[in-house]
């Protein structure tokens, strides 16, 4: 299937998830039917970024059409600074800051000379830094340059980091990580990777069946990288399942949430088995011990978290797999990256249901930060990003199913003005006629 087929292919589930999920209403849920106060009695004057993945806005935000963005890669990800379209940047005293908004993170001196030696992103830095390069990167107060240094969602640090004991803290925007990710105290979590066997599938002949170039450690960082997102991605359908139970949504929603769960530990298997096989040694997940902390039970967080990890992440998620199964031509990754791909458009098309169900109730306050959550996502994915050259060769990231990151942002922009946007549009027109709709975004020009 080439990509405008999947296009045309992941529209037409999508229009029908929405349908199906607006279906799923109570007869009789017409009208504002929340007794809560307005977010700004309820919350006073703070910031309403969110704990559940992508984040939303405040009132001034969302009225402006903006809230935070997100996006999803089928277990890759590409960093970088996002605004764009309606959602211009603004500075201040000089540094750059996001119309999205922004998040804190801090970095110990192992992990930051980590990502400053070997990269972050789809594909790391090959070959890595030097020692002395390394050691020329740090500011005056110890800490690593920005630019070397990124989040768990692979978004670099907008201004120079500030020494918080034996940590260094910097500034993101909150851009969107791959698949469905697990996103705590705004940050997306993933466990260590660790020397185990448990998770890899066909242990016998891992060892030996090592890939022999000198690209088999970059591509198996990449597989690595997809592995732990889809582990992570696990408990974020367990904590999603409990999402629904506390709002009372319906069983086949409940349901689907469940199954979507066995198809991660099923996904990160897969992708476990791979890096092993590149690696040469067996690797799986070590613990994520914060899988149980943060559940957000609000109607607006879950909406909106579920607008950009589901509807905006897992519809691009499920284009960009099926892009990299088709462009593999290694038997068992091929096959993986289509079951994989499989998988995450009926995720997507969960999330789109779910979405369409709770707008049925018609709040105000839950549809004016979803039409905004849109927004922002569709604005940021509008905005072009530049990329360094490959370090690897594109035919052999190719037959392992991978991308270049140039390749996975044509995807990305296709599937967001082919599929999100005009599903948007619909889902939104339906629940609050005549409200401001998201920017339309243009297809992607190479």
């Amino acid at each position: 299937m080439n990509s405008t087929d999947t296009q045309q292919s992941l529209k037409h589930r999508v229009l029908l998830a929405i349908s199906a999920g607006a279906l799923l209403a109570a007869p009789g849920c017409g009208g504002n039917t929340s007794s809560e106060p307005d977010e700004a009695q309820q919350r006073g004057s703070r910031d309403t970024s969110s704990t559940a993945g992508g984040g939303t806005s405040g009132d001034a935000a969302a009225s402006g059409g903006t809230a935070s963005g997100g996006t999803a890669s089928g277990g890759t990800a590409s960093g970088g600074t996002a605004s764009g379209g309606t959602a211009s940047e603004v500075t201040s005293g000089g540094a750059p800051m996001c119309s999205i908004g922004s998040r804190e993170f801090c970095l110990t001196t192992e992990v930051m000379e980590a990502q400053a030696r070997y990269g972050f992103g789809q594909i790391p830095r090959d070959p890595p830094r030097t020692d002395a390069e390394v050691a020329a990167g740090y500011d005056a107060n110890g800490c690593m340059r920005n630019d070397w240094v990124a989040t768990s969602c692979c978004n670099p640090g907008l201004e120079p980091g500030t020494r918080v004991g034996d940590q260094c803290c910097y500034t993101a925007c909150e851009a969107g990580c791959c698949g469905r990710p697990l996103v705590l105290a705004g940050q997306a979590i993933t466990a260590p990777a660790v020397f185990r066997g448990d998770w890899v599938s066909r242990t016998l002949g891992v060892l030996e069946a090592a890939h022999p170039t000198a690209a088999a450690a970059t591509l198996a960082a990449s597989w690595q990288a997809a592995a732990l997102a889809e582990h992570a991605s696990v408990a974020s359908f367990a904590r999603f399942t409990l999402q629904l139970l506390a709002l009372g949504a319906p069983h086949e929603l409940v349901r689907d949430a469940q199954l979507a769960a066995l198809d991660e530990i099923d996904h990160a298997k897969r992708c476990f088995e791979i890096a092993s096989r590149l690696s040469g040694r067996l690797i799986g997940p070590g613990e994520l011990s914060q899988a149980g902390a943060g559940l957000e039970t609000d109607w607006a967080e879950v909406v909106v978290a579920t607008i950009h990890e589901g509807c905006v992440g897992e519809t691009l998620a499920a284009a960009l797999a099926s892009e990299q199964a088709r462009v593999a031509s290694v038997p068992e990754v091929r096959d993986s990256l289509l079951k994989i791909a499989a998988d995450e458009a009926r995720h997507a098309e969960l999330a789109w249901r779910f979405v369409a169900w709770a707008l049925q109730r018609r709040d105000e306050r839950v549809c004016r930060l979803a039409a905004a959550a849109f927004g922002e996502a569709l604005a940021r994915l509008e905005r072009p990003r530049d990329f360094a050259p490959l370090a690897i060769d594109r035919a052999e990231l190719h037959a392992w199913g991978q991308l270049s990151p140039e390749e996975s942002e044509a995807v990305t922009r296709q599937t967001a003005a082919c599929v999100v946007g005009p599903a948007a549009h619909q889902l939104l027109a339906s629940v609050a006629p005549g409200r401001p709709q998201p920017p339309a975004v243009s297809a992607f020009r190479a």
